[in-house]
């Protein structure tokens, strides 16, 4: 989590020093852009993912929400 957040603060550093400055992102955003749906790099394995303890809904939700709250 500490490198995501680096990044963030490296990419938004940069972000407001280009010309034109790009949009920052906050951690909501980039916690609400992972998505399991969302990873297409997921769609191309041969393990069925979705059986896996971290594709279920339950889980999935309460690391949203533990995201949220951090």
């Amino acid at each position: 989590m500490d490198a995501i957040q680096t990044a963030l603060r490296n990419y938004n550093s940069a972000a407001v020093q280009l010309e034109p400055p790009r949009p920052t992102l906050t951690w909501e955003t980039v916690v609400n852009a992972v998505n399991v749906a969302d990873l297409d790099i997921l769609c191309d394995t041969r393990t069925d993912l979705s059986t896996l303890q971290w594709a279920e809904p339950a889980r999935r939700e309460g690391t949203v929400l533990y995201f949220g709250i951090k």
